[in-house]
């Protein structure tokens, strides 16, 4: 074959910018373009794009786990880390962008977190710590402060937030529990057991085993019956 009649590749500028992403600009451009062109099916409409990176949030550990919120000051991104910190961004929807408003909250964590829901309704985080302990825990605005916490004698893998129910649904190794998220409770009565060092707090939704020397909370008995408990 001549080499004037041998095949030749052809370079092609158009096939390498087929590689690249667009900017979030060019794109919504082209998507407007897109929407106000009469297309052949009124139902559906197809955009050969793919996912634009908004926005990236560093922290300085690896995360264990992340969990999102919107609030008034805008999309809430909270990350918990190995090293007991919790890393908090927010990022505003400006000109249909997510753009960082606030520079990155570092906080200190009760415990090594490795699984966490956000309640909107309460506004606080309920997470499990490696020391078997499920933690609640306050909005970055009170500096994610402990309020209250459960020990359990299982592992917690997941958390998940039952809004129906007003619940938070536990998953682990062979088990599957819930919690129910409740306000706060009037005190009936009490009783101090110096056998198990420890303190029983009565209430009309259950008993709360509370540990006096250490004060921590070891136990809840749930009341699952129409009535209120007395003793």
């Amino acid at each position: 074959m001549s080499r004037e009649t041998s095949a030749k590749r052809v370079y092609s500028p158009d096939a390498e910018a087929n590689f690249k992403l667009k900017s979030w600009p060019v794109t919504q451009e082209e998507i407007m373009k897109a929407l106000k062109t009469p297309a052949n099916l009124s139902d559906e409409i197809t955009l050969s794009h793919s996912p634009q990176l908004l926005q990236t949030l560093h922290s300085g550990a690896p995360m264990s786990c992340m969990v999102h919120f919107r609030a008034s000051t805008g999309d809430v991104f909270t990350g918990a880390s190995k090293n007991r910190q919790l890393y908090v961004w927010t990022l505003n929807n400006k000109n249909s962008l997510l753009t960082e408003i606030e520079p990155m909250q570092k906080l200190k964590a009760p415990g090594e977190i490795t699984c966490m829901v956000f309640i909107p309704k309460c506004r606080t985080y309920v997470g499990y710590s490696t020391d078997k302990t499920l933690r609640v825990m306050m909005d970055p605005v009170t500096g994610c402060e402990d309020i209250a916490y459960l020990i359990i004698n299982h592992v917690i893998t997941c958390l998940a937030y039952n809004k129906d129910k007003n619940e938070i649904v536990a998953g682990g190794k062979g088990f599957l529990e819930s919690y129910p998220v409740e306000g706060i409770e009037d005190v009936k009565d009490l009783k101090v057991d110096t056998r198990n060092k420890q303190i029983m707090v009565l209430s009309s939704n259950g008993i709360n085993v509370v540990n006096y020397n250490t004060g921590q909370h070891t136990h809840i008995l749930v009341n699952r019956h129409s009535g209120v408990l007395t003793w």
